[in-house]
C-alpha cells in the first residue's frame, strides 16, 4: 500500500489537503472521487516523507465559468450530468435535458450551446 498526499477542493467549494492510502495512483483518485473531493495535486510519499521523485502533480488550471456561473453550480452539473451518462443516456440528450430544467440563465444559455456544439461535432 502506498501513500499519497493530496490537495482538492470539495464539492462545496472548500479546498482541503491530506493523505490517503492506496493501491497506486488511480486507486488514489478513485477514493478521492468516492470522497467528493476533485484533486488538483496527487503525490506519492517516500518512506521517510519524501515525495516520490516520478510523482507528478497535476497541473493547476484556473477555470473561469463566466458572468453569473459559480462554482457550486459547475459542480451540481457535473453531478447530474454524471448519474445521466451512467445511465446510457446519449451526450446530446443529457446536455439538452439538462439545459432545459437549469434554473441559473447563465449556465442555461452556456449548456444549449455546448449541446448544439456537440449535436453539430
Amino acid at each position: 500500500m502506498n501513500s499519497f498526499r493530496y490537495q482538492a477542493v470539495e464539492a462545496g467549494g472548500q479546498s482541503v489537503t491530506g493523505t490517503i492510502e492506496a493501491e497506486d495512483r488511480k486507486a488514489a483518485l478513485h477514493l478521492l472521487g468516492q470522497r467528493q473531493l476533485f484533486p488538483s495535486s496527487l503525490e506519492r510519499i517516500m518512506p521517510g516523507g519524501e515525495k516520490a521523485v516520478t510523482a507528478m502533480a497535476l497541473p493547476k488550471v484556473e477555470i473561469h465559468f463566466g458572468q453569473g456561473i459559480r462554482r457550486r453550480h459547475i459542480t451540481e452539473f457535473t453531478r447530474k450530468i454524471s448519474a445521466l451518462l451512467a445511465s446510457a443516456i446519449p451526450i446530446p440528450q443529457a446536455l439538452e435535458s439538462l439545459a432545459h430544467e437549469e434554473e441559473n440563465p447563465a449556465l442555461r444559455e452556456e449548456l444549449q450551446q455546448v449541446g448544439e456544439a456537440v449535436r453539430k461535432g
